[in-house]
């Protein structure tokens, strides 16, 4: 029985020609070539994509050793930093989405969801929250307005920094958070603290294993650091194949099957996970440890992946012939929905 997904191939044609005029602009930006696996060091990789979800032509590979799936070509790191720092990616998500470029989500439903989400962590590992200090910090890296945080704040008491390298960063003083403007990967403090939060951003750093690093040392002893991912092989199932999927501010992607063990490489072990918010969406829950050998992921384990993804790219095609009709636009309607009750 062959798949359905969530974008039909001639929907995807639309909203990559709404994408044109951003990408255009983000043909002059400096990029470079990955030649390697940012955790393993493997040189041998499959690729899995040559453009992204926009449209952009950039390629995406897997390394054959650990299990990463990561950007071949991609813009270089000052580059990101003018990518998210002048609005170009919020605009490129809008266009994709069939919005006006300067539309941002209703405020409403943004802050609801994102209270729903940090709630929903609180729950799911409570009793290792309340074992930190009544006089906690939180550090959320790529918190946005500080919503996330906030949450913690209030329910824990803990004192809030949002870093992130968007100017939108600033709205955090509001809600009585400090606001950094930049990444993880360049800021320079000696600073520690009891709880890090990485929500919905892990995908979106330069260096993943730096990164990793970076945060087990501004982790206090004891601390603790919460991390999710969007799971690759589940966002390919519900939207397409990899081409469908992978986009150009997604530096490296997941699945459950490669974490654990590249986190352990970087730094981390797994106290606990959370699989409740969605297919497509795990959280865990980290400790520092002193970091492991890659464990690879073995030829079988491979192959099954890459079979998956090819299923995916077959079904994908199969349905380009069949015209885009009712069903799928309930079905987008339906997934819409379906996220908006579970958030």
């Amino acid at each position: 029985m062959r798949r359905a997904f969530l974008f039909h191939p001639s929907d995807l044609r639309k909203r990559r020609l709404r994408c044109q005029p951003i990408i255009e602009q983000l043909r002059s930006f400096k990029r470079e070539t990955v030649d390697g696996c940012n955790v393993c060091g493997g040189s041998r990789a499959v690729i899995l994509a040559s453009q992204d979800r926009y449209g952009f032509p950039i390629r995406t590979a897997m390394c054959t050793c650990c299990g990463l799936i990561y950007l071949v070509d991609r813009f270089t790191a000052a580059s990101y930093g003018e990518f998210y720092h002048r609005g170009l990616y919020r605009s490129l998500v809008a266009a994709f989405k069939g919005h006006a470029p300067c539309d941002r989500p209703n405020p409403g439903w943004l802050e609801a969801t994102q209270v729903s989400y940090a709630r929903q962590i609180g729950s799911a590992f409570r009793e290792y929250f309340e074992k930190l200090p009544s006089n906690a910090q939180v550090l959320d890296i790529g918190g946005g307005v500080g919503l996330v945080a906030q949450q913690f704040v209030k329910r824990y008491g803990f004192s809030g920094t949002v870093i992130d390298p968007s100017r939108e960063v600033h709205a955090a003083e509001q809600l009585g958070l400090r606001a950094i403007v930049g990444s993880v990967e360049t800021w320079d403090s000696h600073e520690q603290f009891d709880l890090i939060l990485l929500c919905r951003t892990i995908e979106h750093v330069f260096d993943l294993r730096s990164s990793l690093q970076r945060i087990s040392g501004l982790l206090k002893p004891g601390g603790l650091c919460f991390c999710d991912i969007a799971e690759f092989m589940e966002v390919c199932r519900r939207d397409g194949p990899p081409q469908a999927a992978t986009k150009i501010d997604h530096c490296f992607w997941l699945t459950q099957e490669s974490a654990a063990p590249i986190f352990h490489a970087c730094g981390f072990e797994i106290l606990s996970s959370h699989v409740t918010t969605g297919p497509d969406q795990i959280g865990y829950l980290l400790a520092p440890v002193a970091p492991a050998p890659v464990r690879p992921i073995g030829e079988a384990e491979m192959n099954r992946q890459l079979r998956t993804y090819r299923e995916c790219e077959a079904d994908w095609q199969y349905s380009a012939g069949i015209p885009a009709g009712p069903v799928d636009w309930v079905r987008q309607r339906a997934y819409r929905v379906k996220r908006r009750v579970l958030q």
